[in-house]
């Protein structure tokens, strides 16, 4: 009888496990893409389901979002971003990113920045695609 319990405890922690983990898996590729831009080759997206903002330690106010780019050939990437205004300039610094080709193989990644320094940001030009970005994210937390 004793066996018979622990099998069954066995069973049944496996099953709660297995659950637990397909229900993390589901929630992180949860993803709301929206369209943002275009240009000849390349459409751009960003999550509007992880848009948030943030108080950097050492670059201040922050909105935080993914942004998928994919390629007329199918290739992707995603990208964690961060925009921030400093003195009225547009700013934005990519926080790390995955390449991927048409069959969702990695193709190559950009190192992670955890915690951003100004050095890091670069301006954003007026009309450019990373203008597109960071308007639609500051749009997603104003709402």
């Amino acid at each position: 009888m004793k066996n018979y319990r622990l099998a069954l405890s066995l069973i049944l922690a496996a099953l709660l496990s297995f659950a637990c983990l397909n229900a993390n898996i589901s929630f992180c590729q949860a993803a709301q893409w929206e369209w943002v831009t275009s240009t000849d080759e390349v459409d751009y997206e960003i999550d509007v389901s992880t848009v948030q903002r943030v108080q950097l330690k050492f670059a201040g106010d922050n909105v935080i979002c993914w942004i998928k780019t994919t390629t007329l050939d199918n290739k992707y990437g995603m990208a964690k971003f961060a925009f921030r205004d400093k003195n009225g300039i547009k700013q934005y610094v990519m926080l790390s990113g995955t390449g991927y080709d048409e069959n969702g193989n990695v193709t190559g990644w950009a190192p992670t920045i955890s915690e951003p320094f100004d050095f890091h940001y670069r301006t954003i030009n007026k009309g450019s695609f990373y203008e597109a970005l960071y308007d639609k994210a500051m749009e997603c937390v104003a709402e």
